[in-house]
């Protein structure tokens, strides 16, 4: 009887990792900060200078970009639409916008 206590235990446990670990890689588990930037803020993080937004895909314009922060790097976003989306998925967004992925 202990057995299958054990054998459902060990289930559990691994089911519990599995699902942690692919909440994370979709993002839902962030512990890094998306700060929106305002002008005159300043900062150390590096400007990533994208042209293209990593959400909609959408031309920045310039001098509407809405920037954000995001593990020391600044991303150009189209618009403060873009800016929910960028915080739900930070990792997939800034990875589109580091390798250029439009």
């Amino acid at each position: 009887m202990l057995g299958i206590f054990k054998r459902c235990a060990i289930v559990t446990a691994a089911a519990f990792v599995l699902c942690v670990g692919t909440l994370c890689e979709n993002g839902i588990c962030q512990d890094k900060e998306v700060k929106v930037l305002k002008k005159g803020d300043e900062t150390t993080a590096t400007y990533v200078k994208n042209s293209t937004c990593p959400v909609s895909e959408d031309d920045i314009v310039t001098g509407e970009a809405v920037m954000v922060e995001y593990d020391g790097k600044i991303y150009n976003l189209c618009c403060d639409a873009c800016v929910k989306h960028f915080k739900k998925f930070p990792d997939k967004f800034a990875k589109k916008a580091n390798q250029g992925l439009f």
